[in-house]
């Protein structure tokens, strides 16, 4: 009985975890991006200089690179991965 009876143990919980996170969010008035709001008024607020900036230019340089680097990575020609061109 056990056995047959873990799915739906284990979806009810997927459910109830689903519910309570959605109950949560439509309460706190947030999208489908927790923090986003957040983030978005910390911008606005640094923008009138009434705060710091949310995010700070060493993080955001050191995003751009990676993003940068994998770029890189996905373009390169086929030959510098030691493929053949047939």
């Amino acid at each position: 009985l056990q056995k047959l009876a873990h799915p739906f143990r284990l979806s009810l919980r997927h459910v109830t975890e689903a519910t309570v996170n959605i109950v949560r969010r439509t309460i706190a008035m947030e999208s489908a991006y927790p923090g986003l709001r957040a983030l978005v008024a910390d911008f606005y607020r640094a923008v009138r200089g009434a705060g710091p900036i949310p995010i700070p230019a060493e993080e955001t340089s050191n995003v751009a690179r990676a993003c940068e680097r994998i770029v890189a990575s996905v373009t390169r020609p086929a030959s510098e991965f030691g493929e053949s061109k047939q």
